[in-house]
């Protein structure tokens, strides 16, 4: 069985897309099972928190978590040798010799699974990751940690925030400065590269800092030259 991890934030109280979609499952995950059913629902919760999780086989998983106050939570689902955790912010659950797919296909957006449950948007997310690894419990313990404490401070409004201050167009600049400079030039084109994965920065980061990579294609330095390459052709 695979080791793998998903995380994300999400915003409890789900909210209702339309009129009477609370009284539904809001889908998460979900993965690709066989031509035959090509899509499964892995992960939803329903509008009293209860969690549904659907391993490999089909088979659907109940956990009832510790009840929610509203704001953000931390939800991880571990995948292991011995099975799967289950995360809800400092709380946790053993699904012993339970295993999910791990080929997904879908995360948050509108999906039906078997029952025709789950036809809305999940609700508000943020910092969805997949590691392809499995996270031991302090890992998750110090995410939900370290978020919470910027949460706290009441003048930021997700958790990612620090993460979402990198697009800011004044780091672009400050990036753009960078690559003037031999010893940053590396870290700055993969600063850059990683930005680039979010498509509306891909614009901003052409605008700005375009002329000086498609300089740095000629760079004597081979390393330079690969990553100058690579993100210009990741900015199309």
């Amino acid at each position: 069985e695979g080791a793998f991890t998903i995380t994300t934030w999400f915003l409890w109280p789900l909210k209702a897309h339309r009129a009477g979609a609370s009284e539904h499952d809001k889908v998460l995950v979900s993965a690709h099972h066989s031509h035959e059913r090509p899509q499964r629902t892995q992960i939803k919760v329903n509008s009293q928190g209860q969690w549904i999780i659907t391993d490999r086989r089909g088979q659907k998983y109940k956990v009832a978590t510790p009840t929610l106050q509203a704001g953000w939570h931390l939800m991880a689902l571990v995948s292991h040798r011995g099975g799967t955790t289950f995360y809800i912010d400092g709380w946790s659950r053993e699904l012993e010799g339970v295993w999910v797919l791990n080929n997904f296909c879908m995360v948050g957006n509108e999906a039906r699974d078997e029952e025709k449950a789950g036809d809305s948007a999940f609700g508000a997310i943020a910092d969805f990751r997949i590691y392809a690894r499995s996270l031991d419990a302090e890992d998750v313990k110090f995410m939900a940690e370290c978020s919470a404490q910027v949460i706290e401070r009441g003048h930021h409004k997700y958790p990612d925030w620090v993460c979402r201050q990198l697009c800011h167009p004044a780091v672009i600049a400050a990036l753009r400065s960078g690559l003037d400079i031999p010893d940053s030039s590396v870290s700055c084109l993969r600063a850059l590269g990683s930005l680039a994965t979010h498509l509306p920065m891909r614009a901003v980061i052409f605008g700005t800092c375009g002329e000086k990579i498609l300089g740095l294609i000629d760079s004597p330095q081979k390393m330079v030259q690969r990553m100058a390459c690579r993100l210009i052709c990741n900015l199309r």
